[in-house]
């Protein structure tokens, strides 16, 4: 619950940093570990795999950004 008056108690660009850091860092995360899977399945040298885990990638990327928003209460 400390984040009820933090936008109070901080300036606001310092605050949104503080919020935003967390949701950068796990897309950023989700990131690594999906360039780790698409390298392996690059080894497999079959581009309809690689081309279908870039879709899927999208996608997911996509809902976590999503909710990563409503996590943090946007």
């Amino acid at each position: 619950m400390e984040n009820d008056n933090l936008f109070e108690s901080m300036k606001p660009a310092r605050a949104l940093a503080k919020m935003a850091l967390p949701t950068i860092g796990s897309q950023l995360i989700i990131l690594v570990y999906n360039l780790a899977d698409i390298w392996f399945i690059g080894r497999t040298n079959d581009p309809y795999m690689i081309g279908a885990s870039s879709l899927a990638l999208t996608v997911y990327l996509a809902a976590a950004a999503l909710a990563n928003t409503f996590g943090v209460g946007g």
